[in-house]
């Protein structure tokens, strides 16, 4: 998933309320393709993103699935704000 209009919001993480900086999208990445995401995430925003697993994110608008091949999503790539 890559939600390229990533506008000011919460997401719930491992029991805690993480607010996103606006502006950054929220990516979901099979570990196969986790290395990809993160390079491609830091060439287009020209910073590293912050990770977690799938497992982690308690939000359900948050897909399932890799956005790269549509194979099970692990990792979670997004960017705190004031991170």
């Amino acid at each position: 998933m890559k939600n390229e209009d990533a506008k000011e919001r919460t997401l719930r993480i491992q029991g805690k309320d993480v607010e996103l900086q606006a502006g950054f999208p929220v990516v979901v990445s099979c570990m196969e393709d986790v290395e990809v995401a993160i390079d491609e995430y830091v060439d287009q925003y020209e910073t590293a993103p912050d990770t977690f697993r799938r497992a982690d994110v308690e939000d359900e608008t948050v897909p399932h699935v890799c956005g790269e091949c549509g194979g099970t999503g692990e990792i979670v790539l997004l960017k705190e704000k004031g991170m």
